[in-house]
């Protein structure tokens, strides 16, 4: 697990990062990462594992929205400038995703404008191609989208009025969007997890349109275009900013806040039998909100966050799971 970039606070201020540190969950080991030829400190940023090397691409600085990025090789230790010629324009909070041969980045905010834009990044060639705009969703900020192996699913989020409950499926080959069916979809939110489990898109949590903290979500199917909610039996506490992956069966879902509440609970769930499972407690990191999860060697591994107050700690810890 490769960390980098983001922020912490230091006495009554916040400080942008550019270092990082790599993870070996076998050894329960950290390495630092160089600094040389790193982008600069920022945070909401993308970063995706592409190929052996993790690419870094926009975010901001505390000043403004950036539209360069590098990527870093973990076998040597170096960073190199990504090519920024036909990048799409600044921003943060954006979606990034690794198809096998491109980034796609999509969506994200310049100050408080949701962007529905976007352009696809072709390391071999270091060539940008911009996204198709007919049919693309609205502009939007969040954790908002999935790869289903061949295509880009988007769905919820925040715009411009505030959550959203519409989406579109992007075809990287293609380069085309098509609409999504919006006959029983969950209700608007932001915050929410999103995640490909086995051949479905499941959706659960956030905050409504409304600032209600939300413990219900859906399941979509690709191949009928259509919706159907999850189970309330057994379902975890409502929340939002929490963490969710897919192992490829089950999705695994921990932490999140509810209101000013950190949580240190969670959930697995099998969307074929339309099931929740609880996480054991014992052993569980400290409650933590907006942190990360990442499947690795048959483990989640849950690191960083911080409590969801006004003046928020941030966090240097975490744990894996073997669900």
């Amino acid at each position: 697990m490769i960390v980098w970039g983001g922020h912490a606070r230091q006495g009554q201020f916040e400080t942008y990062l550019n270092n990082g540190g790599a993870y070996e969950p076998r050894t329960d080991s950290w390495q630092p990462i160089g600094t040389a030829g790193a982008p600069s400190a920022r945070t909401g940023h993308s970063a995706v594992w592409a190929n052996g090397e993790m690419i870094v691409w926009g975010g901001r600085d505390g000043m403004h929205e950036l539209a360069d990025g590098a990527v870093y090789d973990p076998r040597t230790g170096a960073w190199r400038a990504l090519l920024a010629v036909g990048a799409p324009a600044a921003r943060a909070g954006h979606v990034a995703l690794w198809t096998g041969d491109k980034m796609i980045v999509w969506g994200g905010a310049a100050g408080s404008q949701p962007m529905s834009d976007g352009a696809m990044y072709d390391p071999a060639r270091g060539s940008w191609t911009p996204m198709a705009a007919t049919n693309a969703p609205e502009g939007r900020v969040g954790r908002v989208a999935v790869w289903t192996g061949d295509k880009m699913i988007v769905w919820g989020g925040r715009g411009a009025a505030g959550a959203l409950a519409t989406g579109g499926v992007f075809d990287p080959r293609a380069n085309t969007w098509s609409r999504m069916g919006r006959e029983g979809a969950p209700d608007a939110r932001s915050g929410h997890s999103i995640v490909w489990v086995r051949d479905r898109v499941v959706v659960w949590g956030g905050t409504s349109a409304a600032g209600e903290w939300l413990s219900s979500g859906g399941v979509y199917e690709p191949s009928s275009d259509s919706w159907r909610p999850t189970t309330a039996r057994g379902a975890p506490s409502a929340r939002a900013d929490h963490a969710a992956i897919s192992n490829g069966a089950i999705m695994i879902l921990w932490g999140g806040a509810h209101g000013r509440s950190a949580l240190d609970s969670g959930a697995t769930y099998d969307p074929t039998s339309d099931h929740w499972a609880p996480i054991a407690h014992e052993g569980a990191p400290a409650a933590r909100v907006a942190h990360q999860v990442l499947w690795a060697d048959g483990l989640a591994i849950i690191w960083g966050g911080a409590t969801p107050t006004e003046r928020p700690t941030y966090l240097a810890t975490g744990a894996t799971l073997e669900p």
